[in-house]
Formats: structure tokens, C-alpha cells, sequence
């Protein structure tokens, strides 16, 4: 079962970037793989997800507020 959902949340924002050719690859395989179109849904959520599961990140953002 695919962890990405196939909707888009929240204002698009261009942004441009590189990544390892061979990672493009497997990102491609599993956006086809989920039959979504819109590599931008991918790099959002897979964000949102590393954001929310990262315990150090969160206690930065707690030390800071």
C-alpha cells in the first residue's frame, strides 16, 4: 500500500533542484508504480513525513519556540 496520498494540499511554490540520477529513477518507478503524475506531490509529502517523524528536528523546533 502506497504511503503517498494522490492529492495535492497547500499553495504550489516552484522551486528547482538536483538529485542522484539513479534515486530519479526509483522515484519515477514509484510515482508511475501509484499512477501519479505530479512529482511535486511526491517531494511534498515525503517532506511533510521526514518533518513529522524526525525527533531531533522536533526538539529543535520545541527548543526554539
Amino acid at each position: 500500500m502506497p504511503i503517498i496520498k494522490l492529492n495535492k494540499s497547500g499553495k504550489p511554490e516552484k522551486i528547482k533542484f538536483y538529485i542522484d540520477a539513479k534515486l530519479l529513477a526509483e522515484i519515477n518507478e514509484y510515482c508511475s508504480w501509484i499512477k501519479l503524475e505530479d512529482k511535486g506531490i511526491f517531494f511534498t509529502q515525503a517532506a511533510e513525513f521526514l518533518l513529522k517523524k524526525d525527533k531531533d528536528w522536533k526538539l529543535h523546533q520545541k527548543k526554539k519556540n
